[in-house]
């Protein structure tokens, strides 16, 4: 007797694209609204980019920041998960063969 329920697909809009929807439409605000150019003295030369530009380089550094360090806790439960579904596979194999 199977008891295992498989997962079921949910259907309709998700969180995740409604936050990259909400995100693209403020970047889209931004970027029309704040043509101003910003100068930097990096070392020696200078830099002149616009403000939209600046604030959508320090959001993906923002995130790509904040994947790479959910990045090993995310793969340390990875690897305890997939061992305990080892272990739960093998200790269920045994108990049918009982």
């Amino acid at each position: 007797m199977n008891t295992e329920k498989t997962p079921q697909k949910k259907e309709g809009i998700s969180f995740g694209w409604i936050l990259v929807l909400f995100f693209a439409l403020l970047f889209i605000l931004i970027l029309f609204q704040n043509q101003q150019d910003v100068e930097w003295v990096f070392l020696w030369k200078k830099i002149s980019l616009p403000f939209s530009l600046v604030i959508t380089i320090v959001f993906g550094l923002g995130l790509f920041t904040g994947v790479m360090l959910l990045l090993p806790g995310r793969w340390k439960l990875y690897r305890k998960h997939r061992a305990l579904k080892k272990q739960l596979e093998q200790q269920t194999k045994e108990d049918h063969q009982n």
